[in-house]
């Protein structure tokens, strides 16, 4: 699990909108999903065979 927005750029001490923009990305890409009130749940990746 990744912390919350606002208590990963207080560890990171970066801005908050960099770790909001971060963690969109990795939720477009399928990386991760929002857990409201939580943070972010890593997702297991999920394996491609070509057939």
């Amino acid at each position: 699990m990744l912390s919350a927005v606002r208590q990963m750029a207080l560890e990171l001490e970066i801005n908050l909108m960099t770790v909001s923009k971060a963690y969109t990305r990795l939720e477009a890409e399928g990386m991760v999903e929002r857990v409201r009130g939580a943070g972010m749940r890593v997702l297991s990746p999920t394996v491609v065979t070509a057939q």
